[in-house]
């Protein structure tokens, strides 16, 4: 039982993760790097003709979709390989000398760690600062 609802659990993860991630991809990636490029050609464009402050503040919104851009292909990731790792796991979940009850709770804290990692990474992009990393930590842990 716990060995198939960890499977299923992985597998699902998988199936909307890969699904996510190629509809961002389609949606958004051509446009983000175009908006990317802009504003560090114009960061360094300004530099160039002595404006730092406007050069400063191009970089800075360059920096910032960068960021954005980068933590939802982490979260992406993250749930794809930890989903992978749940799936190899639960073909291990058998062999362990573990009570039947201690191997659900361990597959469900594993599951619900495999949500809160990249939750956590997406949140920081609206909300940065401890308390999302604080979540993404958690579940790494």
């Amino acid at each position: 039982m716990v060995q198939r609802s960890l499977a299923v659990g992985a597998l699902a993860l998988i199936l909307l993760s890969s699904a996510g991630g190629l509809l961002h991809g389609l949606a958004t990636r051509h446009e983000t790097l175009l908006q990317l490029r802009e504003h560090y050609q114009s960061a360094f464009s300004l530099a160039g003709q002595g404006q730092m402050d406007a050069a400063r503040s191009a970089l800075q919104q360059g920096m910032h979709d960068n960021f954005r851009y980068v933590r939802v292909i982490d979260a992406h990731t993250h749930v794809i390989k930890l989903a992978s790792l749940a799936l190899m796991l639960s073909f291990i979940a058998p062999l362990l000398p573990l009570a039947h009850g201690r191997r659900r709770t361990l597959a469900a804290a594993f599951l619900a760690g495999t949500v809160l990692l990249p939750g956590g990474v997406l949140m920081q992009i609206w909300h940065p600062g401890r308390p999302f990393q604080a979540v993404a930590a958690l579940g790494a842990v």
